[in-house]
């Protein structure tokens, strides 16, 4: 899963982020549409974005008259991915490191402190 994860570019990314938000397949028109002008992006654009995407393997296709497509690659599983490679690459491996240049930083609020907390006391 990892190796199609990391072939998911920015723009790739957008169309996924429609998909994980409305949680069912959906026909090219209906991803254009769900971008109600917030895009820069054409909707021939969109469909070869989608296209790359099915092509890649991150995408599902099913046809009952119309194609639709879902997403094989769950929000869950690129976050986590990505948090992993950050992580690695930044942060020489230590998890530890990224959530104090967090807090260095004051890019933590109260609410995701005590969310750290709750998640640390479950795994301890």
């Amino acid at each position: 899963m990892n190796q199609i994860i990391a072939k998911i570019t920015e723009s790739q990314l957008e169309i996924l982020k429609v998909l994980w938000r409305e949680r069912k397949p959906m026909s090219v028109p209906e991803i254009i549409h769900a971008f109600d002008g917030s895009s820069k992006w054409s909707p021939s654009t969109i469909k070869t974005l989608i296209r790359r995407l099915n092509g890649h393997g991150v995408l599902e296709m099913t046809y009952d008259g119309i194609r639709k497509y879902t997403s094989i690659v769950s929000e869950e599983d690129y976050r986590t991915y990505q948090a992993e490679r950050l992580v690695e690459k930044t942060f020489e491996g230590s998890a530890g490191n990224l959530i104090a240049a967090l807090l260095k930083r004051n890019m933590l609020d109260k609410a995701e402190m005590d969310r750290l907390r709750e998640l640390l006391d479950e795994e301890v």
